[in-house]
């Protein structure tokens, strides 16, 4: 969790946390963007991003298994 005033960086340090866990091969998931700063990170990482809502085109069923070979220790590659 990240706290503070507005306009001093969280944002800018979660993103660079974000991208740094990527490179290291870790996978992030962020499940909130209201002011839709996110997808561009996403898209630049070759991600997707998925708007979830009533009305929206936008599914997710969390049963669903991935495709993609089993990694070293346990997660879902992809």
């Amino acid at each position: 969790m990240l706290a503070g005033v507005i306009g001093q960086g969280k944002s800018a340090l979660a993103k660079s946390f974000a991208l740094r866990s990527v490179a290291f091969g870790y996978r992030v998931y962020v499940p909130c963007d209201p002011k839709g700063e996110w997808t561009p990170v996403a898209a630049a990482l070759g991600g997707t991003s998925i708007a979830l809502g009533p009305g929206l085109p936008g599914r997710l069923n969390p049963s669903t298994p991935r495709p993609g070979p089993i990694r070293p220790g346990g997660g879902l590659g992809g």
